[in-house]
């Protein structure tokens, strides 16, 4: 079942919600756990173009595959209105937290830096935080 919220500007997403519900964020997750949006984001995100402010996700680009994920990142860009930012949190590659069932990507700071320079067609961006933070790798762009 896909449900769609109403929803009103700025457009903010929680990609990935679980049970991490944001006050003034559209929270989608492919369960239906009391989200605004039961939706599978691998389904593209159905938004218009440059029509979301920021996109927050936690805990769950590890989840994708190599190909999921560059569809995912580009769908995000393409979904983001210029200057908006994309905020990433997952766990770091050096950390037990990263080998999980159900993980089947790693994350660490040269992986996030090989998207500037991969063969991914992004629109102009920069990273304005690549860093780990307890354990967590936690990453930040702005499309420009």
């Amino acid at each position: 079942m896909r449900r769609f919220p109403k929803y009103k500007e700025p457009i903010q997403l929680n990609i990935g919600s679980g049970n991490d519900f944001r006050k003034d964020f559209i929270n989608i997750d492919i369960r239906d756990v009391n989200g605004n949006m039961v939706w599978d984001v691998r389904d593209g995100l159905p938004f218009p173009d440059e029509s979301v402010a920021n996109i927050f996700s936690s805990h769950f680009i590890e989840h994708l595959d190599e190909d999921e994920v560059t569809e995912f990142i580009r769908e995000m860009f393409r979904v983001l209105e210029h200057g908006g930012l994309i905020d990433v949190w997952c766990p770091h590659a050096s950390t037990k937290g990263a080998v999980f069932p159900g993980h089947k990507t790693f994350w660490h700071e040269e992986k996030v830096e090989a998207y500037t320079r991969s063969e991914v067609p992004l629109p102009m961006f920069e990273i304005l935080r690549n860093e780990e933070v307890q354990g967590q790798l936690h990453f930040t762009f702005k499309k420009k």
